[in-house]
């Protein structure tokens, strides 16, 4: 009975198609998950729910999980095509929400966009919070794997009627012109959109954009002119802010003078923390009240922090025996690498780390089984998107970065994060599907043909040319 078991669960995960090594991430992922919410829900996230009975919060963190996993079997069921159609919009939708956090309207029961701390980051609709970085930062990087695809193809659509109805729009038609309308023109409207609401945002999506265009074989040469031209705008910008009495840009400005002065300025004089908070406590009048309790909670985070890391040693405390996450503003959520530290030790943290580092690697390893630009440029994108910000959570947790908030992707509570980093491991699961099923094909057609046959014409280059194949996808 038990043999035949056993027969039945491997012929179930033999059944599963796609990168086995992702899946067995992701669940690895949603299980610390789970182990870490039950200990260290107490506290801030009871009075952000509403609740003070811990297993009823564990229980709706299991409910979450349960969502995500259908979101990920939602979008592991379809192929490369039917993501490709989509992603074109990824810049209109993402656009689209940034202006609502921009415009701020507000419609009684529909609509708000709540300001904390002076910055927008998302907005209720229907009293359902839409978390709009989160969705920005997986929605541009379709888009962008898309757009370069069809620039590859030549087959902006727009783009090339305009150019071949009006003379004067002749340009339209060209590489270059396409790569700036349709490429570098969006990333450049998402970072100002995004960076009146968060600059580490800003920094991670902006880098996360680049990279995926620059994997997608984007001319570097443009990149770099792209670049300069940017630095050259910053300057006007900073000029104009001058010259208008420190009026005009003067919200961005303080958001960039704030992440520069207090928090990487304090960073780098760690022996000034004493003084730091002697002048937060000087700065009493109402109108500089965020910045005071800003610099204050930065200090409290770091060394909260740094103090969980230590006393968590190799082994770590035991599960629920955490103390400093009754000091730590967000245990749950921004500083949850440093809590797993303290509660079950090194040994966690290098799990962890082993476990982004391999998603990672197994990213890098399907591009190059695509032969699809698209494909490509998705799973580049992706795999650099859920690591890249793991790997900045965890230097933050270290103390190796200045204080910033970024979520441990899939390990961290909060519903947008946990549904879009969802979204992200269910397309590269899905194409790494496509993957096995091409290769699998070529397999089977290769299976029953010897290597080396001495035909006229082209001997052996022909069969090693098919065996290529094996490693590539088509769309």
């Amino acid at each position: 009975m038990a043999a035949k078991k056993q027969s039945i669960f491997k012929t179930w995960i033999d059944g599963i198609q796609g990168d086995k090594v992702m899946i067995i991430i992701l669940i690895l992922l949603y299980v610390i998950s789970a182990l870490a919410l039950f200990s260290a829900q107490s506290g801030d996230l009871g009075v952000i729910q509403g609740k003070t009975d811990r297993l009823e919060l564990f229980i709706k963190h299991l409910k979450m999980m349960g969502v995500c996993s259908v979101v990920v079997f939602l979008c592991y069921l379809p192929g490369v095509r039917f993501f490709r159609f989509f992603s074109q919009f990824g810049f209109a939708v993402s656009a689209f929400m940034l202006a609502i956090l921009l415009v701020k309207p507000k419609i009684p029961g529909v609509i708000a966009v709540p300001v904390i701390n002076d910055a927008t980051r998302y907005f209720t609709l229907f009293g359902f919070q839409v978390h709009v970085f989160e969705i920005t930062k997986v929605a541009m990087v379709l888009y962008l794997a898309w757009a370069l695809q069809t620039l590859k193809d030549h087959d902006f659509k727009w783009a090339n009627a305009l150019a071949d109805k009006y003379e004067a729009l002749k340009f339209l038609a060209l590489p270059i012109w396409q790569a700036i309308i349709y490429i570098l023109l969006p990333i450049s409207l998402v970072c100002v959109g995004i960076l009146s609401g968060s600059f580490t945002s800003f920094a991670l999506i902006g880098t996360v954009m680049v990279a995926t265009v620059f994997l997608g074989g984007l001319d570097w040469k443009l990149l770099l002119s792209y670049f300069g031209l940017m630095a050259v705008l910053l300057l006007c910008g900073f000029g104009i802010y001058k010259m208008s009495g420190e009026k005009a840009f003067s919200k961005i400005y303080d958001r960039v003078n704030r992440v520069m002065a207090d928090r990487i300025g304090s960073f780098f004089n760690k022996d000034d923390d004493g003084e730091t908070l002697d002048l937060a406590e000087q700065i009493l009048s109402e109108k500089d009240i965020n910045k005071r309790n800003a610099i204050i909670d930065d200090n409290i985070q770091k060394e909260a922090s740094l103090i969980a890391v230590h006393e968590g040693g190799f082994f770590g405390k035991g599960p629920g025996r955490s103390t400093q996450k009754y000091r730590l503003p967000l245990p749950f959520s921004d500083y949850m690498y440093a809590f797993l530290i303290e509660e079950y030790g090194v040994l966690m943290a290098l799990l962890i780390l082993i476990l982004y580092l391999s998603l990672f690697a197994r990213g890098i390893m399907l591009t190059y089984k695509c032969k699809n630009l698209y494909a490509k440029a998705l799973v580049g994108g992706l795999s650099l998107l859920i690591s890249g910000q793991a790997m900045l959570h965890i230097l933050i947790n270290v103390n190796l970065l200045p204080v910033t908030g970024q979520p441990l992707p899939i390990i961290s509570y909060g519903n947008g994060s946990m549904i879009m980093f969802s979204v992200a491991f269910g397309i590269l699961i899905s194409i790494s599907k496509q993957v096995k099923k091409q290769m699998d094909k070529l397999m089977k057609e290769n299976e029953n043909k010897p290597l080396f046959v001495q035909v006229s014409g082209d001997p052996i280059s022909e069969r090693l040319s098919e065996l290529d194949q094996i490693e590539e996808i088509d769309d």
